[in-house]
Protein backbone atom coordinates (compact mmCIF):
# COMPACT_ATOMS: atom_id res chain seq x y z
CA UNK A 1 0.00 0.00 0.00
CA UNK A 2 2.77 2.46 0.92
CA UNK A 3 4.70 1.73 -2.26
CA UNK A 4 1.59 2.25 -4.38
CA UNK A 5 0.91 5.57 -2.64
CA UNK A 6 4.53 6.62 -3.16
CA UNK A 7 4.27 5.85 -6.89
CA UNK A 8 1.05 7.86 -7.19
CA UNK A 9 2.18 10.82 -5.06
CA UNK A 10 4.55 12.42 -7.63
CA UNK A 11 1.67 12.43 -10.09
CA UNK A 12 -0.49 14.30 -7.59
CA UNK A 13 2.10 16.68 -6.14
CA UNK A 14 4.72 17.01 -8.88
CA UNK A 15 7.97 18.58 -7.67
CA UNK A 16 6.35 19.74 -4.42
CA UNK A 17 6.69 16.30 -2.80
CA UNK A 18 9.61 15.48 -0.52
CA UNK A 19 10.60 12.66 1.78
CA UNK A 20 11.84 14.01 5.09
CA UNK A 21 14.86 12.55 6.86
CA UNK A 22 15.84 13.34 10.44
CA UNK A 23 18.90 12.09 12.27
CA UNK A 24 18.92 12.54 16.02
CA UNK A 25 20.42 9.14 16.83
CA UNK A 26 17.07 7.60 17.74
CA UNK A 27 16.56 3.89 16.92
CA UNK A 28 13.27 4.57 15.11
CA UNK A 29 14.98 6.95 12.69
CA UNK A 30 17.72 4.43 11.91
CA UNK A 31 15.13 1.71 11.39
CA UNK A 32 12.93 3.57 8.86
CA UNK A 33 15.62 5.48 6.95
CA UNK A 34 16.62 2.69 4.50
CA UNK A 35 12.96 2.27 3.47
CA UNK A 36 12.52 6.02 3.04
CA UNK A 37 15.65 6.27 0.90
CA UNK A 38 14.44 3.35 -1.22
CA UNK A 39 11.04 5.02 -1.74
CA UNK A 40 12.71 8.29 -2.70
CA UNK A 41 15.17 6.83 -5.20
CA UNK A 42 12.80 4.33 -6.81
CA UNK A 43 10.02 6.90 -7.28
CA UNK A 44 12.15 9.97 -8.03
CA UNK A 45 11.01 11.84 -4.92
CA UNK A 46 13.36 14.53 -3.59
CA UNK A 47 14.84 14.23 -0.11
CA UNK A 48 14.86 16.97 2.48
CA UNK A 49 16.89 16.77 5.68
CA UNK A 50 15.30 18.43 8.66
CA UNK A 51 16.09 18.93 12.30
CA UNK A 52 13.58 19.11 15.13
CA UNK A 53 15.22 21.47 17.63
CA UNK A 54 13.85 21.72 21.15
CA UNK A 55 16.60 24.10 22.35
CA UNK A 56 19.21 26.35 20.79
CA UNK A 57 22.64 24.95 21.59
CA UNK A 58 24.03 21.52 22.46
CA UNK A 59 25.06 22.77 25.90
CA UNK A 60 21.45 23.77 26.68
CA UNK A 61 20.38 20.11 26.86
CA UNK A 62 20.71 19.76 30.64
CA UNK A 63 18.51 22.79 31.28
CA UNK A 64 15.95 21.53 28.75
CA UNK A 65 15.99 18.07 30.34
CA UNK A 66 15.55 19.50 33.85
CA UNK A 67 12.59 21.62 32.72
CA UNK A 68 11.05 18.64 30.93
CA UNK A 69 11.41 16.45 34.05
CA UNK A 70 9.88 19.20 36.18
CA UNK A 71 7.00 19.62 33.71
CA UNK A 72 6.25 15.90 33.98
CA UNK A 73 6.47 16.01 37.78
CA UNK A 74 9.59 13.83 37.99
CA UNK A 75 11.82 16.31 39.81
CA UNK A 76 14.72 18.11 38.21
CA UNK A 77 17.49 15.51 38.06
CA UNK A 78 17.72 12.46 35.80
CA UNK A 79 19.29 9.27 37.08
CA UNK A 80 20.57 7.09 34.27
CA UNK A 81 21.35 7.67 30.61
CA UNK A 82 20.24 10.82 28.86
CA UNK A 83 17.26 10.39 26.54
CA UNK A 84 17.44 10.66 22.78
CA UNK A 85 16.52 14.35 22.99
CA UNK A 86 20.19 15.21 23.55
CA UNK A 87 20.58 15.70 19.78
CA UNK A 88 17.53 17.95 19.39
CA UNK A 89 19.45 21.24 19.36
CA UNK A 90 19.51 23.76 16.51
CA UNK A 91 22.17 22.56 14.07
CA UNK A 92 24.12 24.80 11.73
CA UNK A 93 24.37 24.22 7.98
CA UNK A 94 27.85 22.71 8.48
CA UNK A 95 26.54 20.31 11.14
CA UNK A 96 23.62 19.26 8.92
CA UNK A 97 25.98 18.77 5.96
CA UNK A 98 28.28 16.57 8.03
CA UNK A 99 25.33 14.63 9.48
CA UNK A 100 24.00 13.71 6.02
CA UNK A 101 27.36 13.43 4.21
CA UNK A 102 26.93 9.66 3.74
CA UNK A 103 23.99 9.98 1.38
CA UNK A 104 24.79 8.86 -2.17
CA UNK A 105 25.99 11.61 -4.48
CA UNK A 106 23.12 10.95 -6.88
CA UNK A 107 20.78 12.84 -4.58
CA UNK A 108 20.81 16.63 -4.39
CA UNK A 109 22.07 18.10 -1.12
CA UNK A 110 19.29 17.18 1.33
CA UNK A 111 19.06 20.64 2.92
CA UNK A 112 17.99 22.26 -0.36
CA UNK A 113 14.43 22.47 -1.54
CA UNK A 114 14.63 22.40 -5.36
CA UNK A 115 11.22 23.86 -6.13
CA UNK A 116 11.41 26.55 -3.43
CA UNK A 117 14.84 27.66 -4.60
CA UNK A 118 13.73 27.67 -8.23
CA UNK A 119 10.41 29.42 -8.10
CA UNK A 120 9.68 30.69 -4.59
CA UNK A 121 6.21 30.52 -3.09
CA UNK A 122 3.35 30.20 -5.48
CA UNK A 123 0.49 32.64 -5.10
CA UNK A 124 -2.92 32.88 -6.68
CA UNK A 125 -4.89 35.92 -7.62
CA UNK A 126 -7.92 36.31 -5.45
CA UNK A 127 -11.20 36.62 -7.17
CA UNK A 128 -13.83 38.22 -5.03
CA UNK A 129 -17.32 38.24 -6.46
CA UNK A 130 -18.98 39.70 -3.41
CA UNK A 131 -19.33 43.46 -3.45
CA UNK A 132 -18.96 45.48 -0.26
CA UNK A 133 -22.17 46.40 1.55
CA UNK A 134 -23.72 49.71 0.50
CA UNK A 135 -24.48 50.76 4.06
CA UNK A 136 -22.65 50.35 7.34
CA UNK A 137 -23.88 47.61 9.67
CA UNK A 138 -26.06 48.86 12.54
CA UNK A 139 -23.40 48.31 15.17
CA UNK A 140 -21.07 50.73 13.35
CA UNK A 141 -23.59 53.59 13.27
CA UNK A 142 -23.42 56.18 15.97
Amino acid sequence: MRRRAARASPLLFGDRLYIELQRHGRPEEKQVEPGLLDLAYVNGIALVATNEPFYGRREDFEAHDALDLHRRGEGGCRIGPAPAFAEHFFKSRAEMTALFADLPKRSPPPWKSPSAARSGPKTRKRSCRASPPKTDPPWMKR
